[in-house]
């Protein structure tokens, strides 16, 4: 056990049995606490919080699963009483919810700006969850994260992928690079021609790296997920559509006037 706490640099703290965290159900998803009253937090909720933040986004059945696994390893399991059935139920304990752990985490972060957030990943994909800043004037400002050339790289490419009819950009050999520096005006003529195995390159290598943008098996471009999630009001605004349900549609654009 002790092996295990240590695993993605995890720390223990103070637990609480779960029969012990009593809450009231309201708002969004039957999952809220009265205004003013943060969850109290076990070593689950923090390994889950540690993890997800390593990770940067992950999809709803991966985060299901490894909620599964820090319960696993540490849930806090009280001294045998005098009630055998109370043991028999800690035996069989299940893990909490995702929504109910999300939302216990959220009731703690939000004071500090941040918070666990969840979007659709076009269409009808799978959601996803983010570790995101909430603050107003921090959020989504890429030229505080990145240098001004790979932040305008993700601009064009996010540009390019809205107004492609698939979501999808070929940006995999030389000529394509070209081409795509030609239809963006990328204004970076001065970092050499072979630029796909060059500095363009390598912008749009740390990009995906970040999982702000994926590749196809051909090696094309399309956002990814975590730019659903902590970017959706800048896609908007850049002209992605949206569905009856305020999903994001880059790619399925033959979904966005159903009603989900």
């Amino acid at each position: 056990m002790a092996s295990k706490r240590k695993r993605m640099g995890e720390t223990a703290g103070p637990s609480t049995s779960s029969k012990s965290q009593k809450r009231v159900r309201g708002g969004a998803g039957g999952s809220g606490l009265h205004l003013g009253a943060p969850a109290p937090l076990t070593d689950v909720h923090r390994a889950f919080l540690q993890r997800l933040m390593a990770e940067q986004v992950l999809d709803k059945t991966n985060c299901t699963k490894m909620l599964k696994e820090v319960f696993a390893d540490f849930r806090s399991v009280p001294p045998p009483s005098e009630n055998p059935e109370e043991d028999e139920d800690e035996a069989v304990a299940k893990p909490p919810s995702l929504i109910d752990v999300i939302h216990d985490l959220n009731s703690n972060l939000t004071k500090y700006g941040f918070a666990i957030k969840s979007k659709m990943f076009d269409g009808h994909g799978q959601w996803h969850y983010a570790f995101v800043n909430t603050d107003p004037v921090e959020k989504f400002n890429f030229q505080s994260r990145y240098d001004p050339k790979t932040a305008r790289m993700y601009e064009l490419m996010a540009k390019a992928c809205i107004e492609s009819e698939n979501g999808i950009v070929p940006v995999k050999t030389n000529e394509d690079t070209h081409m795509f520096r030609q239809d963006t005006t990328l204004n970076l003529s001065h970092l050499g021609h072979n630029a796909a195995m060059g500095p363009i390159g390598d912008m749009l290598s740390m990009l995906v790296d970040d999982k702000w943008l994926d590749r196809t098996s051909e090696g094309h471009y399309f956002l990814a997920p975590r730019s659903y999630i902590e970017c959706d009001a800048y896609l908007h605004k850049a002209g992605a559509m949206r569905a009856k349900d305020g999903t994001l549609i880059i790619r399925q654009k033959n979904t966005w006037n159903w009603g989900v």
